[in-house]
């Protein structure tokens, strides 16, 4: 059961984190790009204590990621 969801944008990015109650850490994060595919998620591995440390780790995957496969923010492609 989802307890909250909260979404942001980051560079063009979707990040949608949601907080499962039943959970030791609770928070985890999805990415997905302009067309609303997923780019990648975070729910299978362990999650992250706080919403601030979940934002924080997506936001640093979606700088890594595009550092290292050279896609561009929404609207600079």
């Amino acid at each position: 059961m989802i307890e909250e969801m909260r979404t942001e944008i980051v560079d063009g990015y979707l990040i949608k984190i949601t907080c499962s109650e039943y959970l030791d850490s609770p928070y985890h994060w999805e990415v997905y790009n302009d067309n609303l595919m997923m780019e990648a998620s975070w729910k299978t591995g362990g999650g992250y204590d706080t919403e601030e440390d979940c934002l924080k780790w997506a936001e640093t995957f979606i700088r890594n990621y595009r550092n290292d496969y050279g896609f561009l923010p929404r609207g600079e492609g």
